[in-house]
């Protein structure tokens, strides 16, 4: 087997430059390049997992008979990132199997600016779905929450009250489920209730003062949610 075939065996997974320096026994990462990677990745035989800037710091290069499946797309994303910026994720995932709000998370990081903490982190764990927003019909809202993805914690969505709702429920349960408190109930429920997918299944007198009882689902409202 040539230098060349071995090469291209070694980088059915992705390897960097100076992976491949080491593998070929050179002793600088140009000769690993002009001998090797650049001739070819002209050749169609390797490629680069960040085409689009071919001189990145975490560059890596894997051998273009290699079918692209989710499971190289993982590999890569993972050899893709600084051991640094692993760690982090990691501490990330271990804090959101409670749901937490950015400020919290950047708290426990000790790092000071939640904005650097949800670009870094928080951002590419939403995008490669490992986190998940607990209010996702309103990603901007301010106390915004995230956590993994089999939180026991239920996403706050129309879909999800309506749905716990088909049995009569007080508010109090309702709010106990999604753990709510008195603010985040009124900003979550009583929309549901003013537009009737939400209705009252009694309401009930005390004398003049009329108790309002279990919420229900409106099985005759015909409107999406």
């Amino acid at each position: 087997m040539t230098a060349e075939e071995e090469l291209l065996e070694f980088c059915k997974e992705p390897r960097s430059i100076n992976d491949i320096k080491d593998f070929l026994g050179l002793k600088t990462i140009n000769q690993a390049s002009w001998r090797f990677t650049r001739p070819l990745v002209k050749q169609g035989k390797l490629r680069f997992t960040i085409p689009s800037n071919p001189c990145h710091l975490l560059q890596r290069y894997v051998n273009t008979a290699v079918e692209d499946t989710p499971e190289l797309q993982e590999k890569i994303k993972l050899v893709s990132k600084s051991v640094s910026n692993l760690a982090l994720e990691e501490k990330v995932l271990e804090f959101c199997k409670d749901p937490r709000t950015l400020q919290e998370i950047a708290k426990h990081l000790n790092i000071n600016h939640s904005s650097l903490v949800k670009k870094r982190t928080v951002k590419p764990l939403l995008n490669e779905g490992k986190l998940k927003l607990r209010y996702p019909h309103d990603p901007l809202y301010q106390y915004q929450e995230y956590m993994v993805i089999d939180c026991d914690t239920m996403q706050l969505t129309q879909d999800n009250i309506i749905n716990f709702c088909k049995t009569p429920r007080y508010k109090n349960e309702i709010r106990d489920c999604f753990k709510l408190n008195v603010r985040l109930a009124r900003r979550f429920i009583n929309p549901l209730v003013e537009s009737g997918k939400l209705v009252y299944a009694e309401c009930i007198k005390h004398g003049k003062t009329l108790v309002l009882s279990k919420l229900v689902a409106n099985k005759n409202n015909k409107k999406e949610y």
